[in-house]
């Protein structure tokens, strides 16, 4: 969906950046009314179906239950947060790079998003959640003790059998 957001968003730019020069090719872009009502369409089907709402999925699925409901709530308060950044700096970037130059600033930062989702996010296709927990968020996990709790002697073996047990021949 990021690709089709990015290409979608490239198309736009260079619709918007075409009513701007003046060229062959430039005035058939700029009255061809159906390319920028095609690409922002494009867009916002392709948006809430994958980049958009990869935080809300991503945290009822990946996170594990000891975690999972802070992790979800950092998760949305990110979102929700860069979602504030952008529209608070939208009219001073539309200033400053222009209409054409925002959309396409939008359209790497899509990019972008792909390369990140190919560099870091595991694949998770084929695995359950309990393999997906389990592999990734291992460092998270609380420790099994014989106690729940915290003491500064070391715990007795989780697994220990009962007294009765240890002299068995």
């Amino acid at each position: 969906s990021a690709l089709v957001m990015a290409l979608s968003l490239t198309v736009l730019g260079i619709s918007m950046y075409s009513h701007t020069q003046i060229s062959a090719a430039a005035i058939w872009i700029s009255q061809s009314t159906w390319i920028p009502l095609l690409s922002a369409t494009a867009f916002w089907i392709a948006a809430p179906l994958g980049l958009c709402s990869i935080p809300y999925i991503y945290a009822a699925e990946f996170f594990p239950t000891e975690v999972r409901s802070l992790l979800s709530g950092l998760t949305i308060c990110t979102a929700n947060f860069f979602r504030l950044l952008l529209v608070t700096t939208f009219p001073t970037t539309v200033n400053s790079l222009g209409h054409p130059g925002l959309v396409w600033c939008y359209a790497g930062v899509c990019l972008l998003a792909i390369c990140l989702t190919l560099a870091c996010v595991p694949e998770t296709g084929d695995s359950m959640v309990g393999e997906m927990v389990g592999t990734q968020f291992r460092r998270w996990r609380k420790e099994e003790r014989a106690t729940p709790w915290v003491s500064p002697a070391s715990s007795p073996e989780v697994g220990r059998k009962g007294r009765g047990e240890m002299f068995t021949l």
